[in-house]
């Protein structure tokens, strides 16, 4: 299944399961997943194939509403979706994902991304694509934490 809690601008919560929790148990589960207003978190669970198959689905759907994907570009699968967060410091290291592509979007803060040896800083609300075979990282190299939204799609 898929469950979701809303954020809204004044912090208000709407969910699709907050009539089984009290109001502090939504507090704190917020908390412990840095929730913002404006946030909207995402729950699923079902077998590894099911929850990809799913988030795969989203994550075109959205992608689609924001226009970052023509259709049908990505008849492969969404190996990764979900928001990493970067203490300062923090880094993703160096790696390739061959026969994969991954797209950040930065969420909050500024983050140096390296892209076959070239360093590019990312601004809030900037994104990039990093093509199959190439090596590439993410870092926080600043005094404040960075979210990252993360996409890693296979072909």
């Amino acid at each position: 299944g898929l469950a979701y809690l809303a954020i809204d601008a004044q912090g208000n919560y709407k969910s699709s399961f907050a009539k089984f929790m009290t109001e502090e148990e939504l507090k704190a589960l917020v908390e412990a997943m840095n929730g913002k207003p404006g946030d909207l978190l995402l729950f699923a669970a079902d077998k590894n194939s099911v929850v990809w198959d799913v988030l795969g689905n989203l994550r075109l759907e959205i992608a689609k509403n924001l226009g970052i994907l023509d259709k049908g570009e990505y008849k492969g699968a969404c190996r990764l979706l979900g928001v990493i967060t970067l203490e300062p410091g923090c880094s993703i290291g160096a790696h390739i994902h061959e026969n994969e592509e991954e797209v950040f979007y930065v969420m909050e803060g500024t983050a140096s991304y390296l892209d076959n040896g070239e360093t590019v800083i990312l601004n809030e609300g900037d994104s990039c694509v990093c093509l199959g075979g190439e090596e590439h990282s993410i870092a926080n190299r600043t005094d404040k934490t960075v979210k990252v939204f993360a996409v890693i799609l296979t072909y």
